[in-house]
């Protein structure tokens, strides 16, 4: 099912002739605020990550964050931190965030450190695909 599901938004975006641009690190909260749409996550199928202006984040299995796992992200020169009470330590991964017509598309973490063998996975398993704005 996820297969097919990344197989459709491929040829939506070949068929609808968008323009995306090249992936470009990040290190901007408002680059990276909004609802963005995960594939790989344990407990939930599926997966939104929303990332909200004052630097907290949930991950739940609906856009709203309802029911989720919440903690705070911020970022330190063009370092991403994320923590949350499950994983107390924070990680910390480098964010490209790839447009489309200057709107975000997609967003992909790339590992520096982290201890949290768990987060990595979930953050780093498939690129985020943008959903909406934060609720």
């Amino acid at each position: 099912m996820k297969r097919q599901v990344l197989l459709l938004t491929a040829l939506a975006i070949v068929l609808t002739g968008c323009q995306l641009s090249q992936a470009r690190q990040t290190s901007q909260v408002q680059d990276v605020m909004g609802v963005w749409w995960q594939l790989d996550h344990p407990h939930y199928d599926p997966a939104y990550l929303i990332l909200r202006e004052e630097g907290t984040y949930t991950l739940a299995s609906n856009p709203e964050g309802e029911n989720g796992v919440s903690g705070e992200f911020w970022f330190e020169g063009a370092h991403f931190f994320i923590r949350d009470d499950f994983c107390s330590i924070p990680g910390k991964y480098e964010v490209n965030l790839k447009e489309d017509d200057g709107k975000p598309f997609s967003l992909a973490f790339s590992l520096v450190e982290d201890e949290c063998s768990a987060r990595v996975g979930i953050l780093t398993s498939r690129e985020a695909i943008w959903f909406a704005p934060p609720p």
